[in-house]
């Protein structure tokens, strides 16, 4: 038990309850993995808008509070079975097992109106969305790359929306990030 609880310790993020980076990156790479061929996994790249300017404003006890109602949102809007991490900072990760792109846009549309409608009590607090469909088997950084690449288009394109990967922005981030105010 108490090597269970201290495994279970490690890939904990202590101040959102979900899982951390390190037990994120293991458990991502046993999901493609063992992912059924013909199947598709969905992945979800989230990330909070102008989360500093919220820090800088009202503190980072605020700002903790924030990352904690985040994380009890994402898990309310997915199944058990599905993976949601704190991947950095106020950066997240949501792995959906046997996903297409339809399910993804639901889940991640279910996530946006969520945010909308939570009470924060400082100020709204909005997230931007990046999706990307991996197929069976493929490499876990190649699926967080195009992931990334669409969560940064949906901060180009205006914030506080999902994009997939091949959107709007396609060609156009390919130099690296768009570096945002």
């Amino acid at each position: 038990r108490t090597v269970l609880a201290l495994r279970e310790d490690a890939h904990t993020d202590g101040l959102t309850g979900l899982v951390n980076r390190r037990g994120f990156d293991e458990t991502f790479a046993v999901l493609l993995a063992e992912a059924i061929p013909g199947t598709t996994v969905a992945v979800l790249m989230l990330d909070l808008d102008h989360f500093k300017r919220f820090n800088d404003s009202f503190g980072h006890q605020a700002g903790d509070e924030v990352l904690r109602a985040t994380g009890r949102l994402l898990r309310g809007e997915v199944r058990p079975r599905d993976l949601v991490a704190r991947y950095g900072g106020e950066e997240f990760v949501i792995v959906l097992p046997d996903s297409d792109a339809e399910r993804a846009e639901r889940v991640a549309q279910r996530i946006l109106v969520a945010f909308r409608q939570h009470a924060w009590p400082l100020r709204p607090v909005t997230v931007s969305i990046g999706a990307t469909i991996a197929a069976a088997g493929e490499a876990g950084e190649v699926v967080l790359h195009r992931a990334d690449q669409a969560l940064y288009c949906s901060k180009q394109q205006g914030r506080d929306r999902l994009m997939f990967d091949g959107g709007p922005c396609q060609g156009v981030l390919a130099a690296g990030p768009v570096l945002l105010p």
